[in-house]
């Protein structure tokens, strides 16, 4: 019911194609997920991308789907759960590096213009510290 717009208007800079969520997905040929990283914008935040390409019959590749994961959304999915009274969750990636918590503090420290992710040993949570 809406009305179509031009892409060249509202992104005149932006190619999709030269991100790299969408060339992995095409260089692969499957689903995957980008690295954390920060958005741009008014209002920056970590998050981190899914993406899927599609393909037609023949096998070419039509077009690649995207979605944004915010860490901060997944922070407070996170503190809407109680898994025991005294219990945290705590989501850390292969390098030690904390994606998101169910802790009130939040995993990441907002300096300079910046996110500076925290490692799972620097969280300031006793629950997690003593894990």
């Amino acid at each position: 019911q809406g009305q179509a717009v031009d892409p060249k208007v509202i992104a005149p800079r932006y190619d999709a194609r030269a991100q790299a969520w969408f060339q992995r997905a095409a260089e692969t040929g499957k689903a995957g997920w980008s690295e954390v990283h920060q958005t741009v914008g008014k209002q920056p935040s970590l998050a981190m991308t899914a993406s899927l390409p599609l393909f037609d019959r023949q096998g070419n590749l039509q077009a690649v789907l995207k979605a944004d994961l915010g860490l901060q959304q997944v922070n407070e999915f996170l503190q809407s759960l109680k898994p025991t009274p005294h219990g945290e969750i705590l989501l850390v990636e292969r390098s030690g590096l904390v994606l998101a918590s169910s802790a009130q503090n939040f995993p990441f420290k907002f300096r300079q213009q910046k996110y500076e992710r925290l490692s799972a040993t620097k969280i300031d949570n006793d629950s997690i510290s003593a894990a």
